[in-house]
């Protein structure tokens, strides 16, 4: 049994083995030869065919070469007539995009169907001298390109998402014509090696000197190399194949895929824990767990005399067990490791068997990956580096649908990173088939998808909008939830009036703007007032917007309405605007006139009122030589009465029937403010204060003028007295004032206004206000 597993391995050194393996037959006859050109996809991917240009082939029909691509299993999937320039070579980027370079340094970018994604140039240098050969290589940023020309130079571009191009040494002539070279991307140097009649060459990017390897150090098992048809080195960049037979090899990160006419296989280095279960005479504890299984298969007493061997280390067995059927292509090896770590684990009293779970999930996944239906021939080591979500994302853009969506629920992942996300991209491919009615297309999206986290009913739609489906695309934004989504492209699709009605509907406002702006910018100005006319809260929103940003509209808006009360405060306001070129008097007659004729009495008596003093204003600037035009009647009064223009203050006072309250505060105000003390003595006993005296200490000592203060305090109310002591600091009056009012209160506050070295007076306060207490 271990004879028929280790029959393909073959040794390289000491305790070092490589295995070929078959992962699928293959009937390319005809497609690999050495008329054709043939390049398949990394991690497992797709095979791309065409006629090679540079070999001369009978043609029948349109010279133009087809362009075939297969899974790894040699399914074909599509296929495409090449209309550009003279091919140079085909290759695969790290995300399956086909990428077609012509001699002229053209760089044309293909998804796996054929379909045509875009396009970027190698330089101008390397369009003059044309290509020659080609390479790609995986580089730290992504996919790289390299291209030979005739001038025996290369040009690099380390990365095709974000093309950069730069020039690597000329390569020296060595030997005569070049049969075979690749690149190797280390750190921050690139090597070239190149073989010809001569043997290897290994050509560094910082200098001149190669290492030159002649055939005569290189040998087979069988016979000695005297010439490569392929070469390619290994993922480590440690290792490099030569190839000698017909066929073509391709890099993986653990090995290397051969295609030939009949199979297609795999080449790789057998993995240490594979080595140690299932070479000759191992006593590895994993190879006796394993055996021990077998013997319990058989009923056979052998596998207590195993188990005893390996129980010191059967977690370790355990372990490399389920390591070691990760690294298996077949499914009966598979089992027999995975087996044996079960009946490992029925001894282990602490072994964790997620481990043995997750890896469960995983080869179930593998293995249906590797079906030649599905043509994904992955290793579990590639799998680890490509993640699920990206697995999942090949499955998807090959539309295996169904099939995503089992192993995002095998593998128990979160909806809104398996299902949900596979099911949009299905329903993205969905909408593109234009052959299927509109309605049955939406009804079916929206019964799979639902609700589901994740899902963006407005990408779907975009999609089908980017595919001239208008209709399905209005039919589809209708199940998107979030409004903030729909709005948007609805606009996009001129739905207006579907997008107007669902941002009133969310209330959200910004989103009414956004609709009313655009409406304003691509309707004329009659079609746009008469579409958000029965909409109370698009017309609201406008009106306030117009406010702000556009007047001279809101006035067209207010008179369109014949509301009058609008269009009278709308001329108050701009009358009050500096940049108003008419005058403010008209303005504000402009505005009673729409107060009278909304019946508005009050309203148009004051703005009249309003008119009356901005002409009397506009009189006495030649007697006051200040303009006063738009001051407030306060201030107007307040500017007369600083100019002792007593009369003029006076006229103003009883035609707008100022108040006699009113007037004292201005006149007490002036005359402090003037700092006539006198003037404002004689005017406390004019008559009888109306607003009492307590105005006169305040604008005294505003002043600072305490003793003109004190002048006004036997008028001040009994109830304030005390107030204003404390404001001239005069605190024995005020505590004297207090006992005789018998007002506790303004003890208590008077003694917080004490200072602590004033015993005496705090002791006086409190003795009264112990005696008023009793």
């Amino acid at each position: 049994m271990l004879a028929m597993l280790t029959a393909d391995w073959f040794p390289l050194g000491r305790d070092i083995y490589f295995r070929k393996f078959e992962l699928y037959p293959l009937s390319f006859q005809n497609e690999v030869s050495n008329n054709n050109m043939l390049v398949a996809a990394p991690y497992g991917g797709s095979i791309a065919v065409t006629r090679n240009p540079n070999k001369l082939v009978k043609v029948q029909g349109v010279n133009k070469p087809m362009i075939y691509l297969y899974t790894s299993s040699g399914k074909l999937t599509a296929k495409f007539q090449w209309n550009g320039g003279q091919l140079v070579l085909l290759g695969w980027s790290q995300q399956e995009e086909l990428l077609c370079i012509e001699d002229d340094g053209m760089v044309h970018i293909y998804d796996m169907f054929g379909t045509y994604q875009h396009t970027f140039s190698m330089g101008n240098e390397v369009k003059d001298t044309k290509v020659v050969e080609a390479k790609f290589f995986a580089s730290y940023s992504g996919t790289g390109i390299a291209v030979l020309t005739s001038v025996n130079r290369i040009f690099l571009v380390n990365n095709i998402v974000e093309p950069k191009v730069r020039q690597i040494s000329d390569i020296p002539r060595y030997g005569g014509q070049i049969e075979c070279w690749c690149l190797v991307h280390c750190d921050r140097e690139t090597r070239v090696i190149l073989s010809n009649r001569d043997g290897i060459f290994v050509i560094h990017q910082s200098h001149q000197a190669a290492t030159h390897i002649p055939f005569d150090n290189l040998f087979t098992k069988h016979n000695k190399v005297s010439s490569v048809i392929a070469m390619v080195v290994s993922g480590n960049n440690r290792h490099i194949a030569l190839y000698m037979d017909t066929g073509h090899l391709y890099m993986e990160i653990d090995g290397i895929r051969v295609l030939s006419g009949s199979s297609h296989e795999m080449i790789q280095k057998v993995p240490n824990v594979v080595q140690k279960i299932f070479r000759i005479n191992s006593t590895d504890p994993a190879s006796y767990l394993l055996e021990a299984s077998k013997q319990f298969q058989k009923r056979s007493h052998k596998a207590d005399s195993y188990m005893d061997l390996v129980k010191d280390k059967l977690d370790a067995a355990i372990k490399a067990c389920i390591d070691g059927a990760s690294h298996e292509f077949d499914f009966g090896t598979q089992k027999l490791l995975m087996r044996a770590a079960k009946f490992g684990k029925g001894f282990s009293r602490t072994i964790n068997p997620e481990y043995y779970v997750n890896m469960c999930r995983t080869l179930r996944v593998l293995n249906a990956v590797r079906h030649s239906v599905i043509g994904i021939p992955l290793t579990y080591t590639q799998f680890t580096v490509l993640t699920s979500q990206v697995l999942l994302d090949r499955l998807v853009a090959r539309r295996h649908y169904y099939l995503s969506i089992q192993i995002a629920r095998h593998l128990q992942l979160p909806e809104i990173e398996g299902e949900s996300r596979i099911l949009a991209h299905w329903a993205c491919y969905k909408v593109k088939q234009t052959q299927l009615d509109k309605e049955q297309i939406a009804e079916e999206i929206a019964d799979k998808l639902g609700y589901a986290p994740g899902v963006s009913y407005s990408e779907i739609a975009r999609r089908a909008a980017d595919c001239g489906r208008k209709q399905l695309a209005i039919k589809l934004i209708d199940y998107e939830p979030r409004a903030h989504q729909q709005v948007p492209l609805l606009l996009t699709l001129g739905e207006e009036k579907a997008a107007l009605h669902k941002a009133v509907e969310s209330g959200n406002t910004d989103l009414v703007y956004i609709v009313i702006l655009h409406l304003r910018e691509n309707m004329p100005l009659g079609d746009f007032q008469m579409s958000i006319m029965h909409c109370p809260l698009a017309m609201a929103l406008y009106i306030k917007y117009c406010q702000n940003h556009n007047r001279e509209t809101l006035r067209d808006i207010y008179n369109q309405y014949d509301d009058f009360h609008s269009q009278a405060i709308w001329f108050i306001t701009e009358s009050y605007q500096r940049k108003n070129t008419m005058s403010r008097e008209a303005l504000l007659q402009s505005a009673q006139e729409n107060f009278k004729l909304a019946r508005s009495d009050s309203n148009a008596t004051l703005t009249e009122e309003q008119i009356k003093l901005l002409r009397y204003q506009k009189s006495m600037e030649d007697v006051l030589q200040e303009s006063i035009v738009g001051k407030p009647l306060h201030d107007t009064v307040k500017v007369l009465l600083l100019r002792n223009e007593l009369k003029l203050a006076d006229k103003l006072r009883s035609e707008y029937k100022i108040s006699d309250r009113r007037y004292w505060w201005l006149r007490i105000q002036c005359l402090a403010e003037k700092g006539m003390w006198n003037e404002l003595e004689k005017f406390s006993k004019s008559k009888k204060c109306p607003i009492g005296y307590e105005p006169f200490v305040d604008e005294c000592l505003k002043y600072n003028e305490e003793r003109e203060a004190k002048k006004y305090l036997p008028k001040i109310r009994d109830e304030l007295k005390v107030k204003y002591l404390v404001k001239l600091k005069m605190i024995n009056e005020a505590v004297q004032t207090a006992m005789e009012q018998k007002d506790v209160n303004a003890l208590t506050f008077l003694l917080a206004q004490c200072k602590a070295t004033d015993r005496q007076l705090i002791d006086k306060i409190n003795m009264y206000i112990t005696s008023l207490k009793n």
